[in-house]
């Protein structure tokens, strides 16, 4: 709970010690103080004092084990741990309350806090991108993305808002509400998915919101996003796509065919191509170049290098949905399996979809047993799915059917779930073709 060191700067860290004192003082005179000071984002690092940092850290923990603050139980639980001549005694803890009205409004010093210990935040990121630099051993553009992504963590972990009042939620809500009923009963109001049927029944991928598509290896998710992303952009979205598995002028070929409406074979090998082929080919490569479409296929990205990549996006491209294949593809450091890693994945792509931009995100189910091929899939069949179900606000499930291990080229698709429509029963929603252009080879047709 140290305040890291940072000899590279000649002024001293930003502080106000009479701050954190009347604060740790009015938690000691009205136990209140201490939810006024979590409410407003202040944990126990944010002190700039050692002693400060621990005494508000026996503070928590007193609260969470249902116990009064006081001198005497402050004193008794920093002593049980061994720390109380490090803070400077019962007498350091006494004096911290003199002075103070029984009932000190604190607001103003909450604030002092948490911005000074911004600042030294701030100041250790740049120190240390600095030295970082400096060492010339990892390139320059690496730095500057993780320490910009570092700044904006410290930035939200330093605002931590209290909650609104209704009246206020409904002035900014009223313009958005108004704008969206208001808009053009055309489509869908939110990003579109695969077919007519699922976009009218979940009216699209609203602002804020995360949608999984799921499917086992080889069942066509990807180029149910490609779909997607494609339909997206001829509405007049920016749609970015983060591909892991797939390289860009890959996918860039299967939006080509699809546009074009070329079967896989013939695109796989052009020579096959007609003459007419290779017009559509033409046109299409034309249309796809007006299309605001962004592809990063970068592989081999941490949770922390996909985030930084989507606020980008997000933020300096204006994306307006965030495509992402495939989940779990992202890398979580220090965890042994996908089962670990699941969590972490979870919450950033939640984070990323709450916070910036609507997302759609593809995830892998496990394989069936080769002798139950057709069993319809199920949210328990996502690898890591307690987590992953509980960010999402739809989840779809893609399925082919097989006869003999052989696909009968009957795409089904199942509303898995959907948080705003409690009355469809999970896995029960009537299956309907997903796509509008078969990826399968259609020579027998």
């Amino acid at each position: 709970m140290t305040t890291a060191n940072l000899n590279g700067f000649d002024a001293g860290l930003p502080a106000n010690v009479d701050a954190e004192r009347t604060i740790l003082g009015a938690i000691l005179l009205d136990n209140v103080a201490f939810f006024e000071a979590v409410e407003n984002g202040v944990l126990a690092d944010d002190f700039s004092l050692d002693a400060h940092q621990r005494i508000f850290f026996r503070m928590s923990t007193l609260i969470d084990a249902d116990r009064p603050i006081d001198i005497v139980s402050l004193s008794n639980e920093l002593n049980r741990m061994k720390e109380i001549a490090s803070v400077g005694g019962v007498a350091y803890l006494a004096s911290l309350a003199e002075g103070l009205p029984r009932r000190p409004v604190i607001s103003e010093y909450l604030r002092i806090v948490k911005d000074k210990a911004m600042a030294r935040r701030l100041m250790t990121i740049s120190f240390g991108a600095y030295n970082r630099a400096a060492d010339q051993g990892e390139p320059a553009a690496e730095v500057i993305i993780s320490s910009m992504e570092a700044m904006e963590e410290s930035l939200w972990s330093g605002v931590r808002q209290a909650g609104r009042d209704i009246p206020a939620i409904l002035v900014q809500d009223a313009p958005r509400f108004e704008a969206e009923a208001d808009a053009p009963a055309v489509g869908v109001l939110g990003a579109s998915l695969f077919t007519p049927e699922i976009s009218r029944i979940t009216c699209g991928i609203q602002p804020g919101e995360l949608c999984l598509l799921c499917a086992r290896p080889g069942q066509g998710k990807t180029e149910a996003a490609i779909q997607a992303i494609v339909e997206n952009a001829r509405r007049g979205l920016r749609v970015y796509m983060q591909s892991m598995e797939m390289r860009d002028y890959q996918i860039v070929r299967r939006m080509i065919r699809y546009v074009a409406k070329i079967p896989v074979r013939q695109m796989r090998d052009p020579r096959c191509l007609t003459p007419q082929e290779r017009t559509r080919v033409r046109l299409a490569r034309e249309e796809l170049a007006d299309l605001k479409i962004k592809i990063d296929d970068t592989h081999e990205l941490t949770t922390r290098d996909y985030r930084s990549r989507c606020v980008l996006a997000a933020k300096r491209w204006k994306a307006d949905l965030i495509v992402t294949d495939y989940v779990q593809l992202l890398i979580v450091p220090k965890t042994r399996n996908i089962i670990e890693a699941a969590p972490k994945q979870a919450e950033t792509i939640r984070h990323i979809a709450r916070d910036y931009c609507r997302t759609l995100a593809l995830a892998q189910l496990r394989r069936t047993p080769p002798n139950d091929l057709n069993r319809y899939p199920d949210i328990e069949d996502i690898l890591g799915s307690s987590a992953f179900e509980q960010a999402a606000q739809i989840i779809l499930l893609m399925h082919r059917t097989r006869e003999k291990k052989v696909y009968t080229r009957k795409d089904y698709c199942f509303l898995a779930k959907m948080r705003e429509l409690q009355t469809i029963e999970p896995l029960g929603i009537e299956a309907e073709p997903w796509g509008a252009y078969k990826d399968r080879d259609t020579s027998k047709d």
